[in-house]
């Protein structure tokens, strides 16, 4: 289980990347400003990020306490 969180910590940030590039490009190559990236890199991603550090802070704690 525990290595289900740190995906969702690495997909976060990934997800967060890309999105930030994708944006940057369609402003820059097309003058289109997309919300929906914005929002995938400054909402989603961090929540996936803060959600997958939660996940694996609770079952480390609880790993240890059960040993």
């Amino acid at each position: 289980m525990d290595k289900y969180f740190s995906r969702l910590m690495f997909i976060s940030v990934l997800v967060f990347l890309v999105s930030f590039f994708i944006h940057i490009l369609l402003v820059s190559l097309f003058e289109i400003d997309e919300t929906f990236w914005v929002i995938l890199g400054m909402v989603v991603a961090p929540t996936g990020f803060a959600i997958g550090i939660i996940g694996h802070l609770v079952l480390r704690l609880k790993n240890r306490s059960a040993k």
